[in-house]
């Protein structure tokens, strides 16, 4: 055989075979979601009546702060695959007895969500217990049984979070606000925010209501009336 045909056919054959494997690699890549892909919307998503009824109690507070506030003056503001910021292994502290009560836990007992414990600090007194704030606020889910820790939210200085509502072992929604301050101005407007996170579909939906200049700051109070602020 010539030499010249020889080498063509297989640069041939090995052409192809490049172009095969990058085809079967873009068409897997195309198949699977990675962490922090933002999601196509659907219209009906976009109503704010798909907002799980179980964060009604907590607009109703914010309704009666901010006369006129109500469901719908959320929006859905995007739609994301669940991205954990960080994750490391979960070695409760010798005082997470003390801590307990903060955590919310899943119907089954199998994990919680810690919305207060990066920003609080508890201490023991007399048989009472004691709360001091740090200014940064982070949302984290824990794995009991693999001993994971998850953050799902850090809204550092500029945020914080109310409340958690689980819905099943499953799916939970978070609720709180963020600041916003006009440049212009100086003056400071606090907007709400609800994430509703679904583990089984890996998808997580943000919420965004009006913002209003005055908020519910002391709904972890009422939440924890037996602890003392200090």
């Amino acid at each position: 055989m010539n030499k010249v045909i020889f080498f063509q056919i297989i640069f041939f054959v090995i052409s192809y075979s490049l172009l095969a494997c990058s085809s079967d690699k873009d068409s897997k890549s195309n198949k699977e979601i990675t962490n922090n892909t933002p999601l196509i919307v659907d219209k009906n998503e976009k109503d704010s009546t798909n907002i799980p009824k179980v964060v009604y109690p907590w607009i109703d507070k914010l309704s009666k702060i901010n006369s006129g506030f109500h469901i719908d003056s959320f929006s859905l503001y995007n739609k994301n695959t669940i991205d954990f910021i960080l994750t490391v292994e979960y070695k409760p502290i010798k005082e997470v007895k003390l801590y307990n009560k903060l955590f919310s836990f899943s119907p089954d007992s199998s994990k919680f969500i810690d919305i207060y414990s990066y920003n609080t600090i508890l201490s023991l007194e007399n048989n009472k217990t004691k709360v001091l704030f740090d200014v940064d606020s982070e949302a984290s889910l824990v794995v009991l049984d693999k001993k994971k820790k998850y953050r799902l939210l850090f809204l550092g200085s500029m945020g914080g979070f109310d409340d958690i509502f689980w819905i099943n072992n499953y799916e939970f929604v978070i609720v709180g606000y963020h600041e916003e301050i006009n440049v212009n101005t100086n003056n400071s407007v606090y907007c709400p925010d609800i994430w509703h996170y679904n583990l089984n579909e890996n998808i997580v939906l943000h919420y965004q209501g009006t913002c209003c200049k005055s908020y519910i700051f002391d709904y972890f109070e009422n939440k924890f009336p037996d602890l003392i602020i200090e």
